[in-house]
């Protein structure tokens, strides 16, 4: 989150946010053209809604990590080839992905707990993010 500081004498508006002589905030955006006297300070903690992200290009086994509870989404993007594709079971029914195709699904509980890919040729790419 950016933590911006006003160092000018005169209270300021930048989008939604009002910010007091002084006054230092934090917020959940970037604030864009930043009148005189206001800083950017900080940047840390960053937003990184990125559990996982892999490139695949051999049949593999992928498996959400365990500290994932739930309100997460997978996409699986295929760039080459074709795969088929199997969520928590290597005996549940194929998803079969062609090229430049791609399966997303979203987890509200944690409902996919590995992804079981199988590639005869080519490259697929595994995102898990959070929601």
């Amino acid at each position: 989150m950016p933590t911006y500081l006003n160092s000018s004498n005169n209270t300021v508006f930048v989008g939604l946010q009002r910010i007091e002589p002084g006054q230092t905030i934090s917020t959940v955006e970037w604030l864009t053209s930043l009148p005189a006297g206001v800083t950017l300070l900080n940047i840390n903690p960053i937003l990184d809604p990125v559990i996982l992200s892999q490139k695949i290009t051999a049949t593999s086994v992928i498996l959400i990590p365990t500290s994932v509870t739930g309100n997460y989404r997978i996409r699986v993007y295929v760039a080459t080839g074709d795969i088929s594709l199997k969520l928590n079971d290597e005996s549940a029914t194929p998803i079969f992905i062609g090229l430049y195709d791609a399966f997303d699904v979203q987890c509200l509980s944690r409902t996919v707990n590995a992804l079981y890919i199988v590639i005869s040729s080519g490259t697929a790419y595994v995102t898990v993010t959070k929601i």
